[in-house]
């Protein structure tokens, strides 16, 4: 059987099954073994330098406010309570007060939460 290679044996300490080797690979820092034996990965950036989160809660909530703002105007219209385009302005100048507010609370979290 040429081509054919035997399989290595597995060493008591598992870490070729694990696909680790020590002596070769070297295992970056984020990557560490618990008290168990079990590997653990952990991943950390400074928030405030890459302020992605706070981006990808700003535009969620924008869309939140934006379909709900979204629905109202047209049960109201719907209702008949909609007369003219200053009601309607007025609606969406609530809803709009309605997000700024909550894009500077969100900032405000933010802010807390990167400086911890």
């Amino acid at each position: 059987m040429e081509g054919y290679q035997r399989r290595k044996e597995i060493p008591e300490n598992n870490q070729a099954r694990l696909g680790y080797e020590t002596d070769r690979v070297k295992i970056p820092e984020e990557i560490y073994r618990d008290a168990h034996g079990v590997y653990r990965w952990s991943y950390s950036f400074h928030m405030l330098k890459n302020p992605v989160i706070l981006f990808t809660v700003w535009k969620v909530l924008a869309i939140a406010v934006g379909i709900t703002s979204l629905i109202v105007l047209a049960i109201s219209g719907i209702d008949g309570s909609i007369r003219n385009w200053k009601s309607v302005l007025n609606l969406t100048m609530g809803f709009a007060a309605f997000l700024i507010g909550f894009l500077f609370l969100g900032l405000i979290a933010y802010l807390i939460l990167a400086n911890i």
